[in-house]
């Protein structure tokens, strides 16, 4: 688990947010898709983005990585899937707790 996904659900836990219930969720019935979270009960998907700020040296903020995370969570939605992404950022300036309770309720 990235440190991200550390302080992610350190902050689930500090804002009395509920946990997901399944990690590292293989979604998709043929690929080898994993998602990060899963909020099983009511089909929400969270993803952590790191290594925006990497440019082309990061693997999925490369053109390709890019790509191929479109054809990801596109398939993802297909599927019935509610999906939240965020960043580094997002976590550190609130955003994404601000976000996840709106989810969650």
């Amino acid at each position: 688990m990235s440190d991200l996904e550390e302080f992610f659900l350190h902050q689930l836990k500090a804002e009395g947010l509920p946990r997901p219930e399944v990690r590292e969720f293989k979604f998709h019935p043929t690929r080898k898709w994993r998602v990060d979270f899963l909020y099983n009960t009511i089909n929400l998907v969270v993803e952590i983005e790191g290594g925006q700020w990497l440019g082309s040296k990061g693997g999925h903020t490369s053109g390709k990585g890019y790509e191929k995370n479109c054809e990801k969570y596109n398939e993802l939605t297909a599927l019935g899937y509610r999906l939240l992404r965020f960043t580094g950022g997002m976590l550190r300036n609130g955003i994404a707790m601000e976000q996840m309770r709106r989810a969650l309720t």
